[in-house]
């Protein structure tokens, strides 16, 4: 099984189209069906199944595409590695993070490293947990720094812990319970929100309504993005649960009320995930050694809370 014919397969996979998957590779149709073949004799096993659109993957298919997906970006991540150390420089590293961690704590990392390592090139790739794992596991990116989903288990990634981050319940001034003062949990869960859609967030958020037999409250936005559900917070009356210091200098400014309330998913974890097996590259190292330093920093820190005083003065059941 040459790499080549991974290439050939990884892109017919995507293309779903022999004769396209041609013209991406530079190739005759005839001469990509050949190596398609000659992988499936190799094999003992169809990959693919001609149907009159084009082609689709068999089971099998579909097991050997997530193989050669990471072969094939592990080679080119090699290539790559190779070209800019005869440059001279030290490496690159695309980094995964999930949204709590790419408008505070990476930025950090990334100009301490940066500040040290010149040489270094750094890509970030920003997304759902969820999603960056399997950009993980096939070898589009290195190592994830970001908030880790407590719900999620598997034997090719591992974790590390390195602080808690906190979350506060807020809403827009003009909020019904912007001016109250007593805020029970029949106010919270009676509330439309706008949450982020992110798994482990999301099932945080339910299991506190849960844990207080009380209904479920609507959420009448969700999104990956922490931008929107900030944005949208100005427009409607919503209540959100976001990371305090993302919506720190909104709340000082008196743009955003932050409650005194209960916060579902208040604290959450921020760590790394890499690949259970294998060793980081130098860069991958020297990023970790940033993010493992200024993890400690934090976690040894008090942790933030929100203000004190809010317009809501207190909360109970009601």
């Amino acid at each position: 099984m040459e790499i080549q014919q991974l290439r050939h397969f990884v892109a017919v996979a995507r293309y779903g189209h022999l004769g396209r998957a041609a013209d991406d590779q530079k190739l005759t149709q005839s001469g990509i069906t050949r190596s398609i073949q000659s992988l499936e004799e190799f094999l003992g096993v169809n990959l693919l199944r001609r149907t009159a659109r084009g082609v689709t993957l068999t089971p099998v298919g579909k097991e050997l595409l997530r193989h050669a997906e990471a072969i094939v970006n592990q080679r080119e991540r090699a290539l790559g590695a190779i070209e800019i150390f005869m440059r001279g420089d030290i490496g690159a590293v695309t980094i995964g993070t999930t949204n709590t961690t790419d408008y505070d704590f990476m930025p950090e990392v990334s100009a301490q490293v940066l500040s040290k390592h010149p040489g270094l090139r750094i890509a970030i790739k920003s997304g759902p947990y969820l999603d960056l794992v399997d950009a993980l596991r096939m070898g589009e990116i290195e190592l994830i720094v970001g908030l880790i989903d407590p719900s999620f288990r598997h034997p090719e990634v591992v974790t590390e812990d390195l602080f808690l981050t906190r979350s506060v319940v807020a809403c827009r001034p003009a909020h019904p319970l912007a001016t109250k003062d007593e805020i029970t949990l029949e106010d919270l869960s009676a509330s439309k929100w706008a949450m982020l859609s992110s798994r482990g967030l999301q099932h945080a958020f339910h299991a506190f309504f849960q844990s207080q037999r009380l209904t479920m409250p609507e959420q009448v936005i969700k999104s990956n993005s922490l931008i929107f559900i900030r944005t949208i917070l100005y427009q409607l009356d919503v209540l959100t649960a976001l990371p305090w210091k993302y919506l720190q200098a909104d709340i000082a400014a008196g743009t955003l009320i932050a409650l005194k309330a209960p916060t579902p998913g208040d604290f959450a974890k921020v760590g790394i995930t890499r690949l259970a097996d294998g060793e980081p590259s130098f860069a991958a190292t020297v990023i970790l050694e940033e993010v493992r330093r200024l993890g400690a920093e934090r976690s040894a820190a008090p942790a933030d809370a929100p203000p004190s005083q809010s317009c809501a003065k207190a909360v109970k059941r009601g």
